[in-house]
């Protein structure tokens, strides 16, 4: 059974966070090991309640063995905590783990800043360096380079930004760009990959968290990153038609109910 520790926010809803990727890791055939770092309200996600950095730690001892083979980091919230997860990384138990890092700035759509300026740098001078493929979104990247994405050459423009910081690789979802296709632009030491994709209606809950557990779940499988990102990246979009086939076929059988 191939594993990932994931840590991040708890969503009592079940839609973001460590609760949607176990649940996606454990569709595609793995196991998820979560660690929450703090929790939001099912009725508001701005209201956010954090847990301990001592608690969190206590979280996390005893759950990385030879069965974890890779680490994702989502929601973290404040300086002590990204340096206890910091020293996890870098000479604890997660030492010589493959992370992939979602550097999450809000805890849902709408909601107000959870990493303050002080707790951005400390994720950038302790985390990104044991990156081995940095996530974010536009708005994710904005704040990490201070240049506003309104197109694609934009885009693959601050990739190469985002690629000083010392991870490894760079996965620059565009999802938020306007426009009927989507791009997301890798990049890695050797390359920069543009890959798209046609929008499609409908809003999933927690894409960049499905995307990035899958692509952990796929280096855990043993994938090369690029392979595990374009894989991933097809996992996502069949998800959406999944959702939205459901969504077509509920109103269908609404509307011949009130037919008839």
């Amino acid at each position: 059974m191939h594993e990932i520790l994931t840590i991040g926010r708890f969503d009592p809803r079940g839609r973001t966070g460590i609760q949607r990727d176990l649940q996606e890791v454990t569709r595609q055939g793995g196991r998820a090991r979560t660690v929450a770092t703090y929790s939001i309200s099912p009725e508001d996600p701005s209201q956010i309640y954090p847990i301990p950095v001592a608690i969190v730690e206590a979280q996390l001892r005893g759950l990385v063995d030879e069965n974890v083979k890779c680490i994702k980091i989502g929601s973290l919230i404040g300086t002590d905590m990204m340096d206890m997860i910091a020293d996890f990384i870098e000479k604890g138990p997660g030492a010589g783990l493959p992370l992939i890092l979602e550097p999450v700035m809000t805890p849902g759509r709408g909601a107000k800043q959870v990493l303050d300026h002080a707790a951005v740098q400390a994720f950038e001078r302790r985390l990104f360096f044991h990156a081995d493929l940095l996530c974010p979104n536009l708005t994710e990247a904005y704040r990490l380079t201070g240049v506003r994405v309104l197109d694609l050459e934009t885009m693959k423009y601050v990739a190469e930004m985002l690629m000083t910081l010392g991870n490894k690789a760079v996965l620059l979802t565009g999802g938020s760009l306007a426009g009927d296709t989507v791009y997301d632009v890798f990049m890695d030491g050797d390359c920069q990959e543009i890959f798209t994709s046609t929008r499609t209606p409908g809003i999933l809950p927690g894409p960049g968290d499905v995307l990035t557990a899958s692509v952990a779940f796929g280096i855990a499988c043993g994938k090369p990153l690029r392979r595990a990102v374009e894989d991933a990246r097809s996992y996502v979009q069949n998800v959406i038609k999944e959702q939205l086939e459901a969504v077509r076929g509920a109103d269908a059988t609404v509307s011949k109910a009130a037919a008839s």
